[in-house]
């Protein structure tokens, strides 16, 4: 069996679904894999389909490489911002709404799994809320009587009486979501995702180039699913390389075509770098991003212009008049 090897949200359940559908034909009854968010998850229970696979998802780890030939799902730092949006809303099909991601945001991270069924990127970024405060103004207000706390699940366990001065008088109140403070405020996701891009760690490219050392692998171009005739060409060349005869008589364009349609983020590269752009091109419009994309676009203008964003502001620059003005400032 050939691995699959892919970053969440690189569509891979539906690669794998594609090549065996090529492969073996009426064999596997299922027509269509994509589900209610257009990721192809279902078929994973799909008895019939799992006694006919070539080919199998897995994600990227030495262990089941063992140096055997295998598919890499293949992109570079260019799609990190797209990548990284798919990889919350559809990982699980956990259908994480972004552009609503401050309201409601503990519910939205843990609403079908539960505390102990996150893991990826919901379960990185609920850790990152979580420890996302300064304790600096705990320091500042603190009785000598009060005792020393590291961390923000050491505030909230204080005695109720340090509590209630903390946040009632000086109205000092760390970030922690939970089901009774379920709001993360939209200026600390913003942080966060700007965070990611600068940690190499964190971004899907840096994660899955590790894979690049093994000679024996094919490389399907991650942009290259969104054009159906080189999608068509690259599942023969797929073919020629691991010797498997492809018969595209079994490949569906429709439901190729609904795949392409159903995903969402496409256009974000471009719109981020619109922004951008815009400051060196003197444009002027109304900015309209969700929260990831906020995150980059501040990482992009600090590393591009050697300037700090506003971090404690909820609101986003309202246009591009206002974000020129601000890097105009801050130079």
């Amino acid at each position: 069996m050939i691995p699959i090897l892919f970053h969440t949200g690189t569509h891979g359940h539906y690669v794998e679904f594609v090549l065996n559908k090529v492969i073996h034909g009426h064999k596997i009854y299922r027509s269509d894999p994509l589900g209610v968010l257009g990721t192809s998850h279902a078929q994973q229970l799909d008895r019939n389909y799992l006694k006919h696979l070539t080919f199998k998802c897995k994600h990227p780890n030495n262990n089941i490489i063992e140096h055997k030939p295998f598919l890499k799902i293949d992109f570079d730092s260019s799609d990190d911002l797209f990548v990284l949006q798919l990889s919350l809303k559809r990982t699980g099909d956990q259908n994480i709404d972004i552009d609503t991601l401050d309201q409601g945001t503990y519910f939205q991270l843990f609403g079908k799994y539960g505390l102990d069924g996150k893991t990826g990127g919901p379960q990185q970024l609920i850790n990152d809320i979580n420890q996302f405060t300064d304790l600096t103004p705990y320091y500042n207000i603190k009785d000598p009587s009060w005792p020393n706390i590291n961390s923000v699940n050491e505030f909230y366990n204080l005695p109720q009486h340090i509590l209630d001065e903390c946040i009632q008088v000086f109205g000092f109140c760390p970030i922690q979501i939970t089901a009774d403070r379920p709001d993360a405020p939209r200026w600390v996701l913003r942080s966060i995702f700007k965070s990611w891009f600068y940690n190499q760690s964190r971004r899907p490219s840096t994660i899955m180039s590790y894979l690049d050392g093994y000679k024996t692998s094919y490389k399907l171009q991650l942009q290259n699913l969104y054009d159906t005739a080189i999608f068509k060409q690259e599942i023969l060349q797929i073919g020629k390389f691991f010797n498997i005869e492809m018969n595209l008589d079994n490949f569906s364009t429709q439901i190729h075509q609904e795949f392409i349609n159903r995903i969402p983020y496409k256009d974000s590269k471009y719109n981020t770098e619109k922004v951008i752009n815009s400051i060196s091109n003197h444009e002027h419009f109304q900015i309209k991003l969700n929260v990831v994309e906020e995150g980059y676009v501040n990482y992009c203008v600090e590393t591009t212009y050697g300037i700090t964003m506003p971090e404690e502001t909820e609101q986003y620059f309202k246009d591009t008049s206002e974000l020129s003005a601000y890097v105009k400032n801050e130079l």
